[in-house]
């Protein structure tokens, strides 16, 4: 109403660059066999999957144990909490949908009752836009202590897989990791040729795009463990 308006604004924008020949591209296929070990590394990975949480008694917090605790988050000082949460000990894990690198050196040796704190400041590439950036003090009171008790592999186990025994379970699982390891040939494959365009190719990225780009794996990811499992 009192005259024109002038304002700025930002766009992120997708860089310029020029593809380099993609005549001649060496690619190597590597060569992939399945093992005894590999089957029973499978099968032992099965029987943890289908294992139990087992409260510890009078025990400390180990590698890969689980821990129910009440979390208090400050984010710049806005205080947040969640209580009775499971946090895994293990060297990247999420406290309160916060990610804390190290956290298992956060929570090896506690046990029930303690008090354990920790500052982390979340990556500007984090998929939720909120935390992006942000410092957060986390205080973790430790509630329980669980440990993972394997599965027996039984005929109760075989049945449940859809199979008559464990020789049949170990025919199936070799030829899942077969196919599973024909795929990580290709995959492989690719990434080769991946690696050599972006040795051959020079640009910078806005934050923001990659921020998007890191919500897309997420979420491929998050496909590909259902579809496992």
């Amino acid at each position: 109403a009192d005259g024109p308006l002038k304002f700025e604004f930002e766009v992120e924008v997708r860089p310029e660059f020029e593809l380099p020949s993609l005549d001649g591209i060496p690619v190597n296929k590597p060569k992939l066999v399945v093992t005894d070990g590999h089957v029973e590394r499978e099968i032992e990975m099965l029987c943890k999957y289908a294992g139990t949480w087992t409260p510890k008694e009078d025990g400390k917090v180990e590698l890969d144990d689980q821990v129910v605790a009440d979390v208090m988050m400050n984010i710049e000082g806005q205080e947040q909490k969640v209580d009775n949460t499971e946090l895994y000990a293990k060297p990247n894990g999420f406290v309160a949908d916060v990610p804390v690198e190290k956290l298992d050196e956060v929570l090896i040796g506690a046990k029930t009752g303690e008090v354990k704190t920790v500052e982390v400041e979340v990556p500007k590439t984090f998929f939720r836009e909120e935390l992006r950036g942000k410092k957060v003090d986390i205080k973790i009171t430790i509630k329980d202590i669980k440990w993972l008790r394997p599965a027996e592999l039984n005929q109760d186990l075989v049945a449940k897989c859809g199979v008559a025994s464990v020789e049949e379970l170990r025919k199936a699982i070799r030829e899942k990791l077969q196919g599973r390891l024909e795929g990580q040939a290709k995959n492989e494959m690719a990434e080769q040729i991946y690696k050599y365009l972006l040795d051959s190719i020079s640009f910078e990225l806005p934050v923001g795009v990659i921020a998007d780009q890191a919500v897309t794996m997420l979420r491929r990811q998050y496909i590909n463990l259902m579809m496992q499992g």
